[in-house]
């Protein structure tokens, strides 16, 4: 809760102000998330639809980035390209941001192959 007056428009309160509402972002809003979805322009590349449902541009800035996770209802993970288990790493370029639907889907799809 925020106590008294204390407003967002408060210049003497700026970094309180950014330091609260990092704290406070959902896990797809991290950095790499977002520069994964810049990256991706904004398309999940498991089913080539739009990473957030009803968006209609791309986004310009990391600012609007942030609004557009913000506004959607759709949970977003991030995906190795080339698994952990097969040698791949946690380096951005071996990550894919795509929907949380789509990424079981895709695991799903990799213990029916694995039993075959």
């Amino acid at each position: 809760m925020v106590k008294g007056r204390n407003s967002p428009d408060d210049p003497s309160l700026e970094e309180y102000w950014a330091s609260r509402r990092r704290k406070n972002l959902p896990e797809t809003f991290d950095k790499m998330s977002i520069n994964l979805a810049a990256r991706q322009k904004g398309v999940c590349p498991l089913c080539q639809q739009p990473l957030i449902s009803g968006a209609e541009y791309e986004p310009d800035s990391p600012r609007e980035w942030a609004a557009w996770f913000s506004a959607s209802m759709k949970p977003l993970q991030k995906h190795h390209f080339i698994y952990r288990r097969d040698g791949g790493s946690d380096n951005r370029n071996n990550l894919r941001l795509v929907h949380a639907e789509c990424h079981r889907q895709q695991h799903a799809g990799d213990h029916r192959r694995a039993a075959s």
